[in-house]
């Protein structure tokens, strides 16, 4: 190689470098903007770290799915996480049972010291479960009514469940012999969302599960239907391997690796909003034209007029579907929790901050109208349940004040920190449950 050569190769390397350097302290200005701090702070990293906890995969080398769809139908609840994928979640292992948990739902204890703690909801809840275990079972040690016991955690939780899908997951895994020995369940949003989604949107019975019509219309004349979760997966997989790189390389700590992280999910999300919007607007189409089946539609047992009678009648499923749970757990002497979720959208409950405002409080999203009007209602079935002997823990105000960042989507879910935070109420809240329950039986 002549001298000529090696110097334009040194000259071009050093542009190169004088351009990525410009490309760091450029993306170093725009995440200070944005998150108001300063870009290579410990603060800003662990910001950063928080919001990507959620999409790094900590185990490799998962084999090969037989069938790539991220959900499968269950005759009793629904739906669960597809089995045959194997795609763990923070490096929790998707069961057989289609959860992710360390133990298959169908759980015994393995001595007297145990105490299987079933957690029910859920998004919520099955983040709380993989990001925050840790945290509630540290708060559930630390109470007097469990001194010496063993925590283990259950989660019979799913992404997109709402009542009675939580009833009817409990009943059917309580029947195939899973031993209990206090049930938490986790919920709000759903209940309100998806009860909303599926009466205005969808035109079907809103009891129905999440995204029901679209998965019953799976077929081969719908290629559409059966491409969308195929390609939501792989936006996923792109962004989940960029961030693991990132995190398990230490090049985290640059501002332009954090710019491009955050560029890269605001445009999966939009791709993925995208998607799914199209097959959304196929499947209401149907629903406005009366042409789905009665399959995907259900009897539609409830019709409403007004927004407020429908946001009634969903809080009143709610209430009805947790009582029962409560009745069914109280003849087996299992104490129970209800916890409501907090949400961004329900007003007054946090002051936010510009980079929630940013990424997670939009009033165009779907979430807003039905979040914002609907949890006032949920609040009066809340202190109904109470009335009638149920615990409640309304933990809508647990964020305010906090002055890191909580709100990671526009959905509901929470950073790390977020998770922490529910986690160790949620222990308070169960721990007093459990005083309560223990303070009844000494009395009688």
């Amino acid at each position: 190689m002549s001298y000529k050569t090696k110097k334009r190769l040194v000259g071009c390397l050093i542009s190169v470098l004088i351009f990525v350097f410009l490309l760091e302290i450029f993306s170093a200005l725009l995440l200070g903007i944005r998150d108001h701090s300063w870009p290579y702070s410990a603060t800003s990293i662990k910001l950063t770290e928080h919001l990507w906890a959620p999409f790094i995969q900590k185990e490799q080398g998962e084999t090969q799915p037989k069938d790539d769809k991220i959900i499968a139908r269950h005759p009793y609840l629904g739906f669960v996480y597809n089995a045959d994928r194997n795609t763990p979640f923070n490096g929790r292992q998707n069961t057989a049972y289609g959860f992710y948990s360390e133990y298959d739902a169908v759980l015994k204890r393995s001595n007297d010291q145990d105490f299987i703690v079933v957690v029910l909801g859920g998004s919520v809840a099955t983040h709380l479960c993989v990001f925050a275990d840790d945290v509630l079972r540290k708060t559930l040690e630390e109470c007097p009514a469990l001194k010496g016991r063993t925590i283990r955690f259950n989660p019979i939780c799913q992404g997109g469940y709402k009542q009675p899908q939580q009833l009817l997951a409990l009943a059917y895994y309580l029947s195939l012999g899973t031993e209990v020995d206090m049930v938490i369940n986790i919920d709000g949003v759903n209940e309100l969302y998806i009860y909303y989604k599926n009466a205005r949107v969808f035109n079907i019975d809103p009891s129905f599960p999440l995204h029901w019509a679209a998965e019953t219309a799976r077929n081969e004349k719908q290629p559409a239907l059966l491409d969308f979760e195929r390609r939501v997966a792989a936006a996923r997989e792109r962004e989940s391997t960029f961030y693991s790189w990132a995190e398990n390389s230490g090049w985290v700590r640059s501002a332009l690796v954090r710019f491009l992280g955050r560029t890269l999910h605001i445009y999966t999300a939009k791709s993925i909003s995208d998607m799914q919007e199209k097959v959304e607007t196929r499947v209401a189409q149907q629903g406005q034209e009366g042409t789905l089946t009665y399959e995907q539609t259900g009897p539609v047992y409830a019709d409403f007029e007004k927004d407020p009678e429908l946001f009634e009648e969903a809080s009143r499923l709610w209430e009805r579907s947790n009582l029962l749970i409560d009745t069914l757990l109280h003849g087996l002497g299992i104490p129970y929790l209800v916890c409501i979720q907090p949400n961004q959208y329900f007003a007054g409950t946090r002051d936010l901050l510009p980079t929630e405002k940013e990424s997670a409080y939009h009033t165009e999203s779907e979430f807003y109208y039905p979040l914002a009007n609907g949890y006032t209602h949920l609040l009066k079935a809340k202190d109904r349940l109470m009335g009638q002997g149920v615990s409640v823990a309304d933990l809508t105000g647990i964020f305010n004040g906090e002055p890191e960042t909580i709100y990671a989507d526009e959905c509901c879910h929470y950073t790390l920190l977020g998770n922490q935070i529910l986690a160790r109420e949620v222990g308070r809240a169960a721990c007093q449950t459990l005083m309560d329950a223990h303070s009844i039986t000494e009395t009688e």
